[in-house]
């Protein structure tokens, strides 16, 4: 997903106040919603979203 996605993703959330609108509206998880919102927290919109998620949680096999 694109940064402009992302911050869609919130923006919405801030106008409904209802994440399961947002869950629905743009087929994502509450996961990823929780993710991406507690960025947008922590960091604000100038620089959270410019770069890719941390980690996706699974580990890499060699």
């Amino acid at each position: 997903m694109t940064a402009k996605a992302r911050l869609g993703w919130v923006k919405l959330y801030e106008q409904f106040g209802d994440a399961g609108v947002v869950y629905r509206r743009c087929g994502i998880t509450r996961l990823t919603l929780r993710k991406w919102w507690r960025r947008h927290q922590a960091e604000g919109e100038a620089r959270g979203w410019r770069h890719k998620a941390l980690g996706s949680g699974r580990r890499q096999h060699l």
